[in-house]
């Protein structure tokens, strides 16, 4: 009989294992601008326009919840949000998490410690990003274990050549 999975249970920042929340602050810089946590990025990016986008992107880290209802406060029928954003979110989501973890070491040691465990987001009022009310997507959660399995395919690639790397310079 095989082992069940540990269950990683995450939602809000300051409690246990915040540092998986969105809303943490964990600044990542795409594109040429520098967002104060993923949440704010991922709002900044469902605007349509540019100046909504750099409206949003200037809430402070401590703030993201304006991003939020900033973000949630556009209206597709005004042209305010970005064509096709039901098929884009999961990609851009999972950009700014790729970014947050690669781009602040302690998070990335933090994600890489948590072996094979199951990250569950558990916002009971988002039946997409977390868990519902039980039946949830929980896409949150899975794209955070896409993320740590794609950091560890990278490192391990990276381990892979050094040896070979350092080798070749061996002989020069």
């Amino acid at each position: 009989m095989s082992k069940p999975k540990r269950v990683l249970k995450f939602f809000l920042k300051d409690k246990p294992n915040g540092w998986a929340s969105n809303f943490t602050p964990s600044p990542i810089t795409i594109d040429g601008v520098t967002y104060p946590c993923v949440e704010i990025y991922y709002q900044a990016q469902r605007a349509a326009h540019e100046g909504l986008r750099k409206w949003i992107a200037s809430c402070p880290a401590d703030k993201p919840y304006h991003a939020m209802k900033a973000g949630r406060a556009l209206r597709p029928e005004k042209g305010e949000v970005v064509e096709d954003w039901d098929n884009k979110k999961l990609k851009v989501m999972h950009r700014g998490l790729f970014e947050k973890y690669m781009q602040n070491p302690e998070f990335k040691k933090k994600l890489l410690s948590t072996g094979d465990a199951e990250f569950m987001e558990m916002d009971s009022k988002n039946p997409f990003w977390g868990i519902g009310d039980g039946t949830g997507k929980n896409w949150m959660g899975k794209l955070t274990e896409t993320v740590r399995e794609e950091i560890r395919a990278l490192e391990q690639k990276t381990q892979t050549k050094l040896p070979t790397e350092g080798k070749e310079n061996d002989h020069n």
